[in-house]
């Protein structure tokens, strides 16, 4: 095994790095307040130096560290590059996630359908004519807040629709006591 002192590691300045013999591109690098493992390399796809984060220091000892970078040289030495491998996982984790947002919304109660459910209730008790307002004010003004769900909408989200209807004054405050009525129901 490798020498390693973990007292020289601990004195790091911010900026310096250790650097392991036995293993080429593995460093201890040293930032304010954390010590980290990379493996710096060329990438075998376009010849550019690259620099993979293995874990941080003391929570991942050498051995570890040794283990960790062990993998990464072998993908690189098959032609692989570690560092977008693992850029181009966590793109596909965020699109998944993202994905699973999307089909949240799409099945989650939103202000839409709040405010439909509103109207469906309201339209026997009230003239058609103010029904048809209500109706046409909903349709018009919720703009991007129809989509959200009607549990995730904020306050602040409220406001601002109100808020950027202040040239039109009378027809904010329709539509405040329209949203605050399907609310009540």
């Amino acid at each position: 095994m490798p020498s390693f002192d973990a007292r020289a590691a601990k004195a790091l300045a911010a900026g310096d790095h250790l650097t392991i013999d036995s293993a080429p591109g593995l460093r201890l690098v040293a930032s304010a307040t954390l010590r980290t493992w990379t493996y710096r390399y060329k990438s075998p796809l376009d010849g550019r130096m690259r620099q993979l984060r293995l874990g941080h220091w003391p929570a991942m000892g050498l051995p570890a560290a040794l283990a960790a970078w062990q993998t990464a040289k072998q993908q690189r030495d098959a032609g692989a590059d570690p560092a977008l491998s693992k850029r181009e996982g966590r793109q596909q984790q965020r699109q998944q996630i993202d994905q699973a947002r999307a089909d949240r919304r799409r099945q989650a109660y939103t202000v839409a359908r709040l405010c439909a459910d509103y109207l469906q209730a309201y339209k026997g008790t009230v003239a058609s004519k103010t029904y048809g307002e209500l109706q046409r004010l909903f349709d018009r003004d919720l703009g991007d807040l129809a989509e959200v769900p009607a549990a995730e909408l904020t306050r602040a989200q409220a406001y601002g629709l109100l808020d950027a209807m202040r040239d039109r004054p009378v027809v904010a405050k329709r539509l405040r006591q329209g949203l605050g009525a399907a609310w009540d129901q």
